[in-house]
């Protein structure tokens, strides 16, 4: 067998192989004798026709057969006498394989690059400590009444804290957008979920009141045409609502599962979750300050093969999450553009071969007891946990899939414990960047 190879650009290779006649037309003679004892051909007995026949009428189809796994074979074989690494799927054409003159093909792709790893202790990951105040517990406990109010109709101006329901219009340039008209709106002033000052033009209003907000869409918008532009959003207040918040009493401690009222214990459990949920909050800012240091640290050529196919997944998980929350797609024409994936694609590329590239380098495994505790914590909310449990480790697939997780895990581990490292003390809501919410819904 003959290999050339040729370099197009930094990564790009392009292979040309040659295999000689004789390794195909003994490898199809062979199959054609193999054949030939177990074929029945009318007029002959099983296996007894002439060989001749059984070529004439088989030896096309098992040529061609013989021809794709040889190319299949040979690429291999060549990749690995070259010491190339493929990053993706290769591109064979060209193919020439006329009966009597071999075959002859070439493969283009590109290869994974060489990577020099920056040094692991030059980097600074964040250390990050929490403590959980009894403030916090009261917010938590305060967002569990907020949960179970009732709304009394308020005839005043709205305040801090009121509930209205409000229809509104809004335009850009003087044009309505797609998704900016909704009615019979529901907006609870003791949150800010809304664009920056539109809860803030919604205080000291009556019922009935009609008026325009001038606002600015953030520069970090998700829909990149309204991104940084100013709109206008013409209200009208239909009904200012007053919550009305539970007592602390027996019967909503009842509610929440204490059963012996006691507001201590309602205290503790609060305490118990936000502190779990520190916890994985901590896990979860660690591995992100990780691989930030790590992407910022660790920059080289990319194959854009790569960052084609990240930007296909990212795409499609786009995609799914706007049906998840029922929106369509039309509403956001710049997931269609791969540009507007272009520079997350390549951050996860690069930090999917700086990962690969620290594991490889450092043998590092996946440890089955960190396999199996991400498996029974992922079964802790199901019905029948063991059940779930058996399910996952019965698939080598599934099983797979948590090994990969474990492994980023364990290169997580290894990164932060050879690391400088910056002491960074938060609070709870600045950790989870949304206070109490997740804890008082588990509640």
């Amino acid at each position: 067998m003959q290999i050339s190879v040729e370099t197009e650009g930094a990564l790009g290779k392009v292979l040309k192989v040659e295999v000689p006649e004789e390794k195909v037309s003994g490898e199809v003679e062979n199959r054609l004798k193999t054949l030939s004892r177990t074929t029945r051909i009318q007029g002959f007995r099983t296996g007894k026709a002439p060989f001749k026949l059984i070529k004439s009428r088989f030896g096309p189809q098992v040529r061609d057969e013989v021809v794709g796994e040889i190319v299949r074979s040979s690429f291999q074989e060549a990749i690995e006498k070259e010491k190339l690494r493929p990053a993706a799927t290769p591109r064979i054409d060209k193919i020439s394989a006329e009966t009597g003159k071999g075959i002859t093909y070439t493969a283009s792709f590109e290869i994974l690059p060489e990577i020099t790893l920056a040094p692991i202790e030059g980097l600074i990951i964040d250390k990050i400590s929490v403590t959980v105040e009894e403030a916090d517990i009261d917010r938590t406990i305060e967002t569990l009444r907020r949960q179970r109010r009732t709304l009394k109709n308020a005839d005043r101006k709205s305040t801090a804290g009121d509930v209205l329901t409000i229809d509104f219009r809004g335009a850009v340039d003087g044009a309505e957008f797609e998704g900016g008209t909704r009615n019979d709106f529901t907006v609870d002033l003791a949150t800010r979920r809304l664009i920056s000052g539109f809860e803030d033009g919604l205080l000291d209003r009556n019922a009935g009141d009609e008026f325009v907000l001038d606002l600015k869409f953030p520069e970090e918008y998700h829909i990149a045409d309204l991104a940084g532009k100013p709109v206008q959003f013409a209200v009208t207040i239909k009904r200012v609502e007053e919550p009305i918040l539970p007592e602390i009493d027996a019967a909503f401690l009842t509610a929440l599962g204490i059963p012996d009222g006691s507001i201590e214990e309602l205290r503790r459990q609060v305490r118990e979750h936000m502190e779990a949920e520190s916890k994985q909050a901590v896990t979860r800012k660690t591995r992100e300050s990780v691989m930030e240091a790590l992407f910022k640290a660790n920059r080289f050529e990319i194959p854009g093969s790569l960052v084609a196919r990240e930007i296909h997944q990212l795409q499609h998980q786009f995609e799914d999450g706007l049906k998840a929350r029922g929106l369509a797609g039309d509403q956001f024409p710049e997931m269609k553009n791969e540009s507007f994936f272009d520079a997350e694609a390549r951050k996860r590329v690069t930090l999917q071969l700086v990962v690969g590239e620290i594991i490889r380098t450092n043998d590092l495994k996946a440890d089955p007891a960190r396999v199996r505790a991400i498996i029974e914590g992922t079964a802790s909310g199901y019905q029948d946990p063991a059940a779930f449990i058996n399910w996952y480790y019965s698939d080598p697939e599934r099983h797979a899939e948590v090994e990969v997780i474990a492994l980023e895990e364990a290169v997580v581990d290894w990164v932060a414990a050879k690391a400088g490292s910056r002491e960074v003390k938060l609070t709870f809501d600045e950790l989870t960047k949304k206070g109490q919410t997740e804890t008082a819904q588990t509640l």
